[in-house]
């Protein structure tokens, strides 16, 4: 979780959309990178275990809502900041 919640700082930080931050919160959230063993070379697995483009949580407000285990009360309506809020709410216990 201490891994989410820096990432979440990194990404109150930028200044705009990154696909770095993209990648790096779903290596966190259970995904995992392939780079050989697959038609198109390298591949992102999600916690499914199904082949998947990477979410784009900094730059798309649907995807930052799948960080959040439940709806919550109030959304964000800037995909950086509902990317940033999301683990901030799971580890105080908010959905």
């Amino acid at each position: 979780m201490s891994e989410l919640l820096k990432l979440a700082d990194r990404v109150e930080a930028l200044a705009g959309p990154c696909q770095k931050s993209d990648e790096d919160i779903c290596r966190a959230t259970g995904w995992r990178f392939v780079r050989e063993g697959h038609p198109f070379g390298c591949v992102w697995y999600n916690p499914q275990n199904r082949a998947a483009c990477v979410p784009a949580y900094t730059s798309s407000l649907d995807a930052a809502m799948t960080l959040y285990p439940e709806l919550p009360k109030w959304v964000p309506s800037c995909p950086r900041l509902a990317t940033v809020e999301a683990p901030r709410a799971i580890a105080a216990g908010r959905p």
